[in-house]
This record gives structure tokens, sequence and C-alpha cells, in this order.
């Protein structure tokens, strides 16, 4: 198989994650803690010149959520928390300004999230000492993730950087050790986005 070929059906593939995280529902809940953060990806070194990725992570499922953002600012982080986040979650934040906007937020029905919201301040703990609060976990998979975006020198390209998002929460979900016929789902995805 030539290279083309293998890269345009890499391509295709992470299309179809693509598609099946955009029709997710929200993770969390009542008793759950879901993980925020966001960072620049740096295209292999430069730092100011990559897209932010916000991230979300289900600590109890290891569920991964990133999406690309053009600012990290309220207007664009609220609804993404709103829509992927269920009510009553606890969430756990670095002390970003952007995320003063939890308190307020609803779903798409207009029903508050409730969500159980606790931050760390970085420049004195890693971990809040009064609430357990963290980010260690996202940050961890961060890096994982940076990894496989810049693997071996090759950079992901921006026109594929949704797509490379989407293939890694697939990854999270699917690709665990406990998940049977990992393949299967695969195969399944892709007969929902193009039936017979």
């Amino acid at each position: 198989m030539s290279n083309t070929t293998r890269t345009d059906w890499r391509n295709y593939v992470r299309e179809v994650a693509l598609a099946e995280l955009l029709e997710q529902p929200p993770m969390g809940g009542v008793g759950q803690v879901v993980q925020i953060d966001e960072r620049r990806n740096n295209y292999g070194g430069v730092s100011d010149k990559g897209p932010w990725i916000f991230g979300m992570l289900c600590v109890s499922t290891k569920e991964l959520r990133l999406f690309e953002v053009d600012k990290r600012d309220a207007a664009t982080l609220g609804p993404l928390i709103a829509k992927n986040v269920l009510p009553g979650t606890t969430v756990f934040s670095d002390e970003w300004a952007a995320y003063r906007c939890m308190p307020g937020l609803v779903n798409a029905n207009g029903t508050p999230l409730n969500l159980d919201w606790h931050t760390v301040n970085h420049s004195v703990n890693f971990i809040d000492p009064a609430t357990g609060a963290n980010t260690q976990r996202i940050e961890s998979e961060w890096q994982k993730a940076k990894r496989r975006l810049v693997r071996n020198g090759n950079k992901t390209t921006p026109a594929l950087m949704r797509s490379h998002l989407a293939w890694l929460w697939w990854r999270s979900v699917n690709a665990r050790p406990n998940v049977k016929d990992k393949f299967l789902r695969l195969i399944e995805a892709i007969a929902r986005r193009y039936p017979l």
C-alpha cells in the first residue's frame, strides 16, 4: 500500500471519529470529576503560533475530549463546557479567569448545570489542600496528546487538527485495555457514517 493511500485512509478514519465525537452525550454527572485545562499546541516548538486546545478529562472513565479554540475566554469555553459536561458534575480547574463563568452555565435546554466547581492556584499548590482540586491528570494527558500530535518531527497540519484531536478522544474511549473488539467498534462507527 502506498504512503498516499495509507494517509488517505487514516484521514477517513479520523473524520469518522470526529463525527462520532460531535454526537457524544455529555460526560460526568453527580459524583463524577471532570478536570479541565487549556494549552497552546505549539506545532513542534513555535510556542506563540499554534492554536489553543481546550481539554476535558472525566477522571473515572478516562474519557478525554480536546477542542481547538480560537480564544480561551468565557464566551468560547463556557459553551463547550455546557455542551460536554452533565449537570451536577464536580469540575476541577486552575484559576484562569474564563472559568469564572461556570456558576452561571446552562445547558441547551436552559437548565442550570449547577457544577460543583473547585480551583487550584498553581502558583501556591499543585493540589488544593482544602478541596483536593487538581489538574494533574488532564495535564498528564495533554503531554501524551502533544507527543502524538508532533511525533518524530511530523507536525499536525492546521487543516487536520480537529480530526487528530477527535482521534485522541476515540482512543481514550475505545483503545483502553478493558475494551473488547476495538476494531469492531471502529467498523461499527464507519457503518453508522456510511450505511450500505
